[in-house]
């Protein structure tokens, strides 16, 4: 009688003997497998599992505890905004969006902006009379010290006559005491009623709120400087960026994000996953929405559109951020440059224009462009690892083996190309710088190069803006993080519930 026969071990062959009742093991030796067998692909580095160790390796240091959080959005499906196309049906694709559930993002962020300043508002009126209570209650307690201290100096039982009597008394022994002073020593002690009491600065008024201690600080020269002790190197290739010198440039805060009145952009609230449709066509033969992530929103926002502006979208491809300004219905023209995907953008724009007399499209290298004084915006929106992508696609990854040269010349080609658009903006243009990664050296590293190097080859002046505080009502659509101090720009982060980004941007103004 045989024993009961046991599931095959994988690489192992078993075979019963019939004369012994014990199982004879004999291993086998499996010859290797082809290039398309399970066990050979599954060993195979894909260029998303080298982009994934690389972002494991080098976000984990600069966002610390965030990048857990972070890393799970990036590895999740993107979250997507819907832009009404002002050339199709709008009304109709509004009024759509609108019972289905979805928001339209420039009310909400109206409205935001308008709970915002009610809230400032309240909070300085409820400062300004906690102050004037604190006041109240600090004279009264000077005004009883004062009466306390004249009680322990004057006992009870005397009369007004007697304490001025006294009073008179003591001030003569003290002006017999005191000798005559001479014309030079006046100069030197000079009397009460002769001192210049309007050039004493009173710290409590609007001029003399600045001088007080803290202020003194301001003024007292720098050791060494702050910000070089948290950059966080990329690879050793990169240590080169991590020593470059800060070059003096003005930040201007700016207060307020203008969202044109012409732009429809519809999404889903904060926590609210549910996905759009592909858009079908309009009456006119164009789309009648186009999908992107709402990160792409902000540069946009940022570069200020006004009616009659030129603006040069340069690294434009595949055309989502000329499309949004176009939307706008204030550009005089927009010129969508892409030195290699010019037929992608012309694609978009046959798709959702069906009048394309103020849209012009080129395939120049945006590093040497030299239409000087012609513009008056522009938007380098330039390529970058590209960090979502990186990890969700293996075609065109930046990761690949055979791109290793190009991903490590990213820097250098973003720099160029904002130096650039820099140098050929008018005089009082803007110019928004964003890309699509985390990195700390594509991002506020190039912004720092570009500046340097303007600053050593060129007269212009540049001032960039710090736009904090008119982010602050879009944070309802978005998750902004600054886990390594910035500098220059603004960063997107992907969050689940918001599951935009990455998207990083600056915008610089020339002045001069």
């Amino acid at each position: 009688m045989f024993r009961k026969c046991v599931p095959r071990p994988p690489l192992l062959e078993v075979a019963l003997c019939t004369r012994r009742q014990d199982l004879i093991v004999q291993f086998k030796r499996w010859y290797s497998a082809g290039p398309n067998h399970w066990a050979t692909l599954k060993n195979i580095k894909r260029p998303t599992d080298k982009a994934l160790e690389h972002f494991d390796d080098f976000y984990a240091s600069v966002f610390k505890n965030s990048w857990r959080s972070i890393r799970v959005a990036l590895l999740s499906p993107q979250k997507y905004c819907a832009v009404v196309n002002n050339f199709a049906d709008a009304e109709e694709t509004s009024s759509m969006f609108e019972n289905i559930g979805a928001f339209n993002m420039r009310k909400i962020i109206d409205k935001e902006r308008e709970k915002l300043l009610r809230r400032r508002s309240t909070s300085k009126r409820r400062s300004s009379s906690k102050v004037r209570a604190l006041d109240l209650k600090l004279d009264q307690l000077a005004e009883q010290k004062q009466m306390e201290e004249l009680r322990s100096l004057y006992p009870e039982n005397s009369t007004p006559g007697q304490l001025i009597s006294s009073n008179e008394e003591q001030n003569h022994r003290e002006d017999t005491a005191i000798p005559s002073l001479s014309s030079s020593d006046e100069e030197q002690h000079p009397r009460e009623d002769s001192l210049d009491w309007t050039r004493q600065i009173d710290g409590s008024e609007e001029g003399g709120a600045s001088l007080d201690s803290s202020a003194l600080y301001d003024y007292m020269p720098a050791t060494r400087l702050r910000g070089t002790e948290e950059w966080v190197s990329e690879a050793d290739h990169y240590r080169y960026y991590e020593h470059l010198s800060a070059v003096p440039t003005q930040v201007v805060r700016e207060d307020q994000l203008r969202f044109p009145a012409h732009l429809n952009v519809y999404a889903y609230e904060m926590g609210n996953v549910t996905e759009f449709q592909p858009a079908g066509k309009g009456r006119t033969n164009v789309l009648n929405y186009y999908l992107m992530n709402a990160s792409s929103l902000l540069p946009v926002l940022a570069l200020d559109l006004n009616p009659g502006d030129t603006l040069l979208d340069m690294c434009a491809a595949p055309g989502g951020k000329s499309l949004l300004a176009l939307q706008t219905l204030h550009p005089e023209y927009v010129v969508c440059n892409d030195k290699f995907r010019s037929k992608r953008i012309q694609g978009v724009i046959d798709s959702y224009f069906y009048d394309q007399s103020r849209i012009k499209v080129t395939s120049r290298d945006g590093a040497f462009i030299d239409d000087s004084n012609t513009y008056n915006k522009i938007l380098v929106d330039v390529p970058c690892t590209n960090d979502r992508h990186s990890l969700m696609e293996d075609d065109n990854n930046i990761f690949k083996p055979s791109r290793i040269k190009e991903r490590f010349r990213i820097p250098e080609i973003q720099s160029k190309l904002l130096s650039n658009a820099l140098k050929i903006v008018k005089v009082g243009g803007t110019v928004v710088y964003s890309t699509c990664s985390l990195s700390p050296i594509q991002n506020d590293g190039v912004v720092q190069m570009a500046l340097r190097d303007l600053w050593q080859e060129t007269k212009h002046k540049i001032i960039v803006k710090d736009m904090t505080a008119a982010l602050e009502p879009t944070s309802i659509f978005f998750k902004f993080d600054n886990s390594y101090r910035l500098k220059y720009g603004h960063l997107i982060v992907p969050y689940l519930p918001a599951n935009f980004g990455p998207l990083y941007f600056c915008k610089l103004v020339r002045v001069e």
